[in-house]
């Protein structure tokens, strides 16, 4: 197929083009991961994590142990004073865990330090107050259908003539009621 020398459709620096409006994509489809990263980015310098400093944030469990993350987590990264002195952590720590994080300061910032591999952090701020526990994921337990309400769902599927789709779906449907409580349990009826 010849190429189009119409110069409405595309401009020579590839952007807003006067035919569609639009800027062309360049590789279709982008990772989400770089679209939040790009949104995260200006959380992550406000709180002073900068570039390599939000490592700090997403991986806190690794690097504090679990008992520790639990009861202390990083609130922003300052300069230390100096250029090469590396940074401060500020630290918000469960009410009564203050001398607990403060005795294990030197643990802690060895093993940020070992996290990066040099001497990134070289001294801890610590503040206490509450903390949000993030709430831990239940297990659903479903109902037990009543004999009655097993055998409307199985007249609803008795016209099904595929045995496997009609299995499927009658499954589906137990596992429906059993999750919203019943047709009187659900909004709008």
């Amino acid at each position: 197929m010849p190429r189009s020398n119409n110069k409405e459709r595309s401009s020579p620096d590839g952007g807003w083009t006067p035919r569609t409006g639009f800027k062309p994509r360049e590789n279709g489809l982008k990772p989400v991961s770089r679209l939040m990263n790009r949104s995260t980015d200006a959380l992550y310098r406000r709180r002073g994590f900068g570039k390599f400093g939000h490592e700090i944030l997403t991986h806190w469990r690794e690097i504090a142990g679990a008992s520790l993350a639990e009861n202390a987590r990083p609130e922003r990264l300052s300069p230390a004073g100096k250029k090469d002195d590396g940074a401060i952590l500020h630290l918000r720590v469960a009410i009564g865990w203050g001398p607990q994080v403060q005795h294990l300061e030197p643990v802690i910032l060895e093993r940020i330090n070992r996290f990066y591999g040099y001497r990134a952090v070289t001294g801890l701020r610590i503040r206490q107050g509450h903390l949000s526990r993030p709430q831990k994921n239940r297990k659903f337990q479903p109902r037990h259908l009543s004999p009655e309400e097993k055998k409307e769902i199985g007249a609803a599927v008795r016209g099904i003539r595929h045995e496997d789709l009609k299995n499927a779906l009658q499954s589906l449907g137990e596992s429906i009621l059993a999750r919203e409580g019943g047709r009187g349990a659900r909004k709008g009826n």
